[in-house]
């Protein structure tokens, strides 16, 4: 997506702004503590609260300066690690006076509120742009970003629980942000805003709450359009129609419960056509500017917000355990994921495999015509799709446009994700596991591209370099010594996967005593690369024994299975 593009998409916006003024006239909007839109006491708040702001400028490495507001908990304490809530105005207060975000709005006011800071104390960034701001990786973005990694070194701020709001133009760069650091912040509260949703997979698991309104023009389809996106690449979506003539936030207390009732990571709440219109602004952004003082005011939302933490992800515990190579507890792989009643390597089959409890999602790539890197078992559709050709010969809409053969998961999911789709799905969840081919390179730029370095293990005799986690392959059988195992081990991988044919192979037993205690010794029970040790039959659990006991007791602690549920099973007792 190009800055061209991002710039005229945020200026698309402001000129929505601009419809709300006088022929002829200048774009101001009311300060706050102006506006019809906010009670008297709301605005002796507001300014109460703005006064409790300190004021700042960053000069960044790019030579940006950057004009910030910043609340700091009252009884800070450097012994107590805080939330810290990155709040970001709309187009209309474009201003040099750095305290103008504060007077013109609540997005950052409600959060310093003393009401607000005897429940959930916390510092409050609201960074004042005198330009539109363009999105993340802008000049003023990369400059934001730089202030917020030096506030999180000067003060105990805990980056577990870093959040990002905005209204309009704030929320567009909190979307923008998202798709750009989708492990930054642990959730967002997102108003009448959109964006482009090309790349809304890669933060599909990430905790959302978005509010618009149905006569806004511009938000309420976007925002359509991005539930759709994310529900396509497995986010779980709840929706609501609210009535946004109400003042008092707490009369949205109910509502605000309904929605934390539904098992969803995205909340969807629009206010119902005409409840949120204000004369103050007139033309078709006449709800979409009165969307936000409504928006802000919602008790509960704020409250869910500091429920949301990244501490205690799954997937940290599991790569923890994956990089103690002396660790005694074993790591459960799924062969395509759980694709039993699913679709070998779809998103469906990694939730399952996440549901089962596995660690790890192993999932086949091969390349498209159109380029597209892809999870999907063979070099032809034949066996598993309605349809023949080569993958390679097929474009990646071609693919998905066939019917599979066997497929039972949400009907809205991609069945044959990319794998930056799958990477995203997965953050948080589970760890992947990708066997390198002959598309090495084009692997690699995904993984970088998705910063998932640590997310991806990789699989194959071609070392990815510092910083992947890998995990190549010796076979016992193809050499007359050990030595290649010592260079693979000198190399530090998280794990080395023996393959061996016959359970009584001369140098089996000295390479698991090499490698034990150095990496992880995976053994994939699949097919016929442990010997007889293969997949029992499910429900056998004496056969569990010897077949996944057996390569266990020898040293094994990666297996890799199509049979996850027995394995968990078996793993229990």
């Amino acid at each position: 997506m190009t800055k061209k593009f991002l710039t005229s998409l945020c200026a698309l916006m402001c000129a929505v702004c601009m419809m709300a003024q006088p022929r002829g006239g200048q774009m101001k909007l009311p300060l706050a503590t102006e506006s019809k839109c906010y009670s008297d006491a709301q605005k002796a708040m507001i300014r109460e609260v703005a006064e409790k702001f300190t004021q700042g400028e960053y000069l960044a490495a790019n030579g940006v300066t950057m004009k910030y507001n910043l609340f700091v908990p009252e009884h800070y304490d450097p012994a107590v690690r805080y939330p810290l809530v990155l709040f970001v105005h709309d187009a209309g207060p474009l201003s040099e006076d750095v305290k103008t975000t504060l007077l013109q709005g609540t997005g950052a006011i409600y959060f310093a509120s003393p009401e607000d800071q005897a429940k959930h104390p916390c510092f409050v960034l609201a960074p004042q742009y005198s330009s539109v701001l363009s999105g993340a990786t802008s000049d003023q973005g990369t400059a934001l970003y730089e202030l917020l990694e030096k506030l999180c070194k000067d003060y105990s701020i805990d980056r577990n629980r870093l959040y990002n709001t905005g209204q309009s133009m704030g929320g567009m760069f909190a979307l923008s942000s998202n798709i750009e650091y989708p492990d930054l912040f642990a959730a967002s509260y997102l108003v009448a805003c959109q964006w482009e949703t090309e790349q809304f997979y890669r933060f599909a698991s990430k905790p959302m709450w978005i509010v618009v309104a149905e006569g806004d023009p511009k938000a309420y389809p976007g925002m359509q359009e991005g539930c759709a996106a994310w529900a396509a690449a497995g986010a779980t979506i709840a929706q609501a129609q609210w009535d946004g003539s109400r003042m008092d936030g707490a009369a949205f207390d109910a509502d605000v419960a309904a929605m934390l009732e539904k098992d969803a990571n995205i909340r969807f709440c629009h206010f119902t056509l005409g409840s949120v219109e204000s004369s103050e602004f007139g033309g078709p952004a006449k709800e979409h500017m009165a969307t936000w003082p409504v928006a802000y005011r919602i008790t509960g939302i704020r409250d869910w917000l500091f429920t949301q933490s990244k501490e205690g992800r799954r997937d940290d515990a599991i790569r923890a355990r994956l990089l103690n190579p002396s660790g005694e507890d074993v790591l459960a792989a799924a062969r395509y994921g759980d694709w039993h009643g699913s679709f070998e390597n779809s998103l469906h089959a990694i939730q399952k495999a996440v549901e089962k409890g596995a660690d790890i999602a192993t999932v086949q790539v091969k390349k498209t015509a159109d380029g597209q890197i892809i999870c999907f078992s063979d070099d032809t559709v034949d066996r598993l799709m309605e349809g023949t050709g080569k993958v390679s010969e097929m474009t990646l809409d071609q693919i998905r446009a066939l019917k599979p053969k066997e497929y039972r998961g949400p009907a809205d999911w991609d069945i044959v994700p990319t794998l930056a789709e799958a990477i995203a799905f997965s953050r948080g969840k589970i760890l992947l596991h990708v066997s390198l081919n002959e598309i090495f390179d084009e692997v690699l730029d995904v993984i970088r591209q998705e910063k998932a370095e640590d997310q991806v293990i990789l699989k194959g005799r071609r070392n990815p370099g510092e910083g992947f986690l890998y995990m190549p392959v010796f076979d016992v059988e193809h050499h007359d010594d050990l030595s290649a195992l010592e260079d693979i081990l000198a190399l530090h991988p998280v794990g080395v996967e023996i393959h061996f044919t016959a359970d009584d192979a001369a140098l089996l037993k000295p390479a698991l005593a090499l490698a034990k205690g150095k990496t992880r010794i995976a053994m994939n029970t699949c097919g016929i690369k442990a010997g007889s040790h293969r997949d029992p039959e499910r429900g056998n659990d004496a056969e569990a024994d010897r077949i996944w006991g057996d390569l266990i007791r020898e040293g094994a602690s990666v297996i890799f299975t199509d049979q996850v549920k027995p394995l968990m099973r078996y793993l229990s007792k």
